[in-house]
Parts: C-alpha cells; sequence; structure tokens
C-alpha cells in the first residue's frame, strides 16, 4: 500500500511534455509572403519573356527578316516565293570588307565552286544588309534565261543549250538552298551557297539520283571580294 502510494507521489511529480511548435511573428509572416509572391512573379515574368522571344524569332523567320547575331559572319534567310524557279534570300555581310555575289549556268559539281572555265556572272560592291533574288525564266519559245536581281540592280544571260535541255528534260532536281529553315550563319573563309541546283540522272524506271560529278544545273553564291594585286582598293 505504502508503495503504490509513492509511485503515485513520483508520477504526479514528473513534469509535463510540451509539444515543439513552430511560431512566427506577423512580421515574418508578411515578409515571407513577399518573397514568395516575388518568386512566384519572376517565375512567370521570366516564362512569358521566353514565350514572347520564341514567337518573335518565328515571325521574324516567316517575314523573312534577319536575326543577327555574330557580325563578323554572313547571315542568310530565305523567303518564301512560292515558285520553285525563284529564291529569295536576304543576306548580311560585315561592313568592313566588301563582298560579291556571282552565279553560273553550267556543270555544277556536288561539292565546291564550278570550274573557272565556265563564265561566271558576278556584281560586287556589296556590304551591310540587302536581298538577292534569282528567277530561272521559261520563255515560250522554250530556252531558259538566268536573272539574278540585287539591291545594286540585277543582271541576267542565257544558258548554254546543251545544259538548257538537260534542265527542261529533267524530271527533278537536287536542291540545296541556304536560309530555308531560317537565318544562317557563315564563315567568311568558305563562299556561301545560296543554292546549288543540280538534274538528277535516271537510274531506272522509278529511280533519279544525283552524279556525284559535275551535272547540269545553276549556282549562286556569295564570296569576299579580293583585290587583284597591284590594284588599289
Amino acid at each position: 500500500m505504502e508503495l503504490a502510494h509513492a509511485e503515485n507521489q513520483v508520477v504526479a511529480q514528473a513534469p509535463a511534455r510540451r509539444r515543439w511548435r513552430v511560431q512566427f511573428s506577423l512580421g515574418t509572416l508578411i515578409w515571407m509572403t513577399i518573397v514568395a509572391g516575388a518568386v512566384l512573379l519572376l517565375c512567370l515574368t521570366q516564362h512569358e519573356v521566353l514565350r514572347l522571344r520564341q514567337e518573335n524569332h518565328s515571325l521574324r523567320e516567316q517575314l523573312g527578316i534577319l536575326d543577327i547575331g555574330d557580325r563578323g559572319k554572313i547571315h542568310v534567310i530565305a523567303g518564301n516565293t512560292g515558285d520553285p524557279d525563284t529564291s529569295r534570300w536576304r543576306v548580311y555581310v560585315p561592313t568592313d570588307r566588301e563582298f560579291v555575289v556571282k552565279w553560273v549556268c553550267g556543270y555544277i559539281p556536288m561539292t565546291g565552286l564550278p570550274s573557272p572555265a565556265y563564265e561566271m556572272t558576278s556584281s560586287q560592291g556589296f556590304r551591310g544588309e540587302f536581298q538577292v533574288e534569282a528567277r530561272l525564266i521559261r520563255h515560250a519559245s522554250g530556252g531558259l534565261q538566268f536573272r539574278v536581281d540585287h539591291t545594286c540592280g540585277w543582271a541576267s544571260r542565257g544558258i548554254r543549250e546543251e545544259v538548257q535541255k538537260a534542265i527542261l528534260k529533267a524530271v527533278s532536281c537536287d536542291v540545296t538552298e541556304a536560309g530555308h529553315h531560317g537565318t544562317e550563319a557563315h564563315p567568311l573563309d568558305v563562299p556561301c551557297v545560296l543554292r546549288r541546283q543540280r538534274v538528277n540522272k535516271k537510274v531506272d524506271a522509278d529511280t533519279y539520283e544525283t552524279d556525284p560529278d559535275p551535272c547540269p544545273g545553276l549556282m549562286v553564291w556569295i564570296e569576299e571580294h579580293k583585290q587583284a594585286e597591284g590594284t588599289k582598293p
């Protein structure tokens, strides 16, 4: 009986266990709310800015507006003409040097430039931003003519008979065009090919492929204008 009474006294004398609870002052809660709101607003703003940048980039490409990054490189974007025989580009070249636009209708290699033996037409004096349009004109008489318009003017030339025949008889052509999927940046140490069009050859009744050797076609490119030795710039 005395032992039970003593145990009850020990239990009664034991301190009650306190539960720990996080407590904040009203000022702390206000500051936490302000910080959380600012972080949320910043995230939403960054997301909206990114969306607007992407939309702006897409619209610029649709309108054929150049998105120029490194101004030490050639920038090209192709425009939609709706005509397979016509190509149009918006071009930017560095302003601290002069560039030339060249084109040729003849035998076009798969890579690199055509042989110097072919007559090339060129226009020089390009700096900064300008437009180039290349058009294959099909005359009612059956002949072909290649014309290039640009900011400084235009020029056209006839096409040799054997090349004309190959282009007119071709069922398909292999065409590569700069800036077709948006603004492209090209280094200055190699020519920037705007369009390379090569006639496909017939392998069998259902198959056509591009000849690896130079074959009939046309080509337009841009390169830096090199001053001939002994001439003044």
